[in-house]
């Protein structure tokens, strides 16, 4: 199970690293943003972190996530697609919206897998 929720979380990182890094002009256009220059770069950055930690995930894809040697990867997915999770829901309170809504439940719910995998011991069935 370690492996899909890996795989998911590279995949929904991934995708968002990839545009936020190479569309980043046309990101702020449709989230109705003004495209300044310090938008465009914050935009660009944090779709690198996104992406290096999607290449992280993407690697450890075989190792058992968890316990001692695994916890560090299942804090940092946590904290990633935790704090995602709550800015994206009070972005949705604000304005309702199914693209947003889409992307609440993209980050939701390898939150609450992560979380999981945080709070239980560590299985090894790939």
């Amino acid at each position: 199970m370690s492996r899909w929720w890996l795989t998911f979380s590279a995949a929904v990182l991934g995708t968002l690293g990839i545009t936020a890094s190479f569309v980043p002009h046309e990101l702020l256009d449709f989230l109705d943003s003004p495209p300044a220059t310090a938008a465009v770069l914050s935009v660009q950055l944090l779709g690198a972190a996104w992406l290096a930690l999607a290449m992280l995930d993407w690697v450890s894809r075989g190792t058992v996530i968890g316990g001692i040697y695994g916890r560090p990867l299942v804090v940092t997915n946590l904290t990633c697609f935790g704090i995602s999770t709550i800015v994206v829901a009070k972005l949705v309170l604000q304005a309702p919206n199914a693209t947003l809504a889409l992307l609440l439940c993209a980050f939701a719910l390898p939150a609450a897998g992560f979380g999981w995998y945080l709070f239980n011991p560590p299985v090894n069935n790939g």
